[in-house]
């Protein structure tokens, strides 16, 4: 027998006892508000209030992935700015990649240089 077959009896005991729904006929916003006043006098509120989060906690929600992307970002700054030198063809690279003239790999590889990925990679692995 199929799952839904098992209430097919019980359906059709209620219709022969039951008369059908006056659909039509019901009043659908006085029975919504007796169903609210009879959760009311249960002390269930019809709307939870609802607060909007303040600016910390939101802060609070972002801090364990923002303040270690923070610090990674902060240290490649710091690393890229140790080793920029005086050269003014680093600042037209930078400004050819900010308008899309030059490829990026191109900026990083006169800022750091093109050994800047190895040294990278031993600095933070220790090799």
């Amino acid at each position: 027998m199929k799952p839904g077959r098992l209430h097919d009896p019980v359906r059709a005991l209620l219709r022969d006892t039951a008369p059908p729904t006056p659909i039509e006929s019901v009043n659908w916003h006085a029975l919504h508000g007796r169903i609210m006043a009879d959760a009311a006098a249960f002390d269930f509120p019809a709307r939870r209030a609802t607060q909007a989060p303040s600016w910390w906690d939101l802060a609070d929600q972002w801090a364990s992935m923002a303040i270690p992307v923070g610090m990674a970002a902060g240290l490649i700054a710091a690393l890229a700015l140790a080793r920029i030198g005086p050269r003014p063809d680093v600042r037209l690279s930078v400004v050819a990649a900010i308008r899309g003239e030059v490829p990026v790999s191109t900026v990083t590889d006169r800022l750091l240089g093109p050994d800047a990925e190895l040294w990278f990679a031993s600095a933070t692995v220790g090799e």
